[in-house]
């Protein structure tokens, strides 16, 4: 098992701060927007308020999922257990609405009739852009000033961070780890890549040390600068016009297959969810890399951790 995984982890390091004002205001019955830059950690805080919100029946929707067809009605209808079958609709519901940048209009206005009526207790959603630009303003006035920001760990949480994936083994000596937080610039989601570069690199070693991290690290901006002298050496033998260069189109197959990737999933589990084999997951993963949508390293990176 990768102890390095970027999957959405409950195991929440840091951010106690940020844990109250969330519980709070979920207690409260309101609705709060939670965000932070890619990799802080928002699928995983989600995750975390899933399992620390006892007695309350609550729902992780991610929207970057959500078929046309769904319907948060019958969502929450067919959800109902135990006392809550003789309910029109659970009782103390909350909705955690990750990736609400992919929201559409529809769901957004089903959530806010539900609040508004009190099928829903509360709704936390999730997304990079501060501005909300795909909600509504009376979506946005439901949420006011309860807006939960997450910034950068500290050090110490970056370092239990590592200590907790290792549960407490030394694999990494103190200067290699403090360097594996300062190239990542203490975002979660980057200090847990690079610690799996790292280790796949050497994990045939007992201890990584300062040096093996600056040698991965080295190899690392070599193949970004290759890259960058490819791209411009290709920019250059390119016919100047005035059309603009067109962003490779991807089949609804290979959406899946980088949203997966994103997520931390490995290529068995990539092949399990979709339901495609392997063999195709890999084939998909090369035509990725001949479109420039992951580079050579990410790809032997994704095939390492089958193995």
């Amino acid at each position: 098992e990768n102890p390095f995984s970027i999957k959405a982890n409950p195991n929440v390091i840091g951010f106690e701060k940020q844990k109250k004002f969330l519980i709070q205001y979920i207690k409260n019955g309101d609705v709060c927007f939670l965000t932070g830059p890619t990799g802080i950690g928002k699928s995983s805080l989600l995750l975390w308020i899933k399992n620390n919100l006892n007695p309350y029946n609550v729902f992780y929707i991610d929207a970057a999922d959500v078929e046309k067809s769904f319907g948060i009605k019958e969502f929450l209808k067919n959800s109902r257990r135990g006392f809550d079958r003789f309910r029109a609709y659970p009782k103390n519901t909350v909705v955690l609405l990750d990736e609400s940048q992919d929201c559409d209009y529809e769901l957004q206005k089903a959530l806010k009739l539900h609040w508004d009526h009190g099928h829903i207790k509360s709704i936390v959603i999730t997304q990079i852009n501060q501005n909300l630009k795909n909600f509504s303003d009376s979506f946005k006035d439901r949420i006011g000033k309860r807006v939960v920001e997450l910034d950068k760990l500290n050090k110490l949480d970056a370092i239990n961070l590592i200590n907790l994936r290792l549960r407490n083994k030394k694999l990494f000596d103190e200067k290699a780890i403090e360097k594996i937080i300062e190239i990542a610039d203490y975002i979660p989601r980057k200090i847990l890549e690079f610690c799996e570069l790292v280790y796949l690199k050497n994990k045939d070693k007992k201890k990584i040390e300062l040096v093996d991290v600056k040698k991965v690290l080295k190899e690392k901006n070599r193949n970004i600068k290759q890259k960058s002298k490819q791209s411009i050496k290709n920019q250059t033998n390119e016919p100047q016009n005035n059309e603009t260069k067109k962003i490779p189109r991807l089949t609804l197959l290979q959406k899946k297959i980088v949203r997966d990737l994103d997520k931390g999933k490995t290529i068995e589990e990539i092949s399990k969810d979709l339901e495609i084999s392997l063999e195709k997951v890999k084939e998909e993963l090369n035509n990725l890399q001949n479109l420039d949508v992951i580079t050579a390293q990410e790809q032997k990176i994704y095939l390492m951790k089958s193995n």
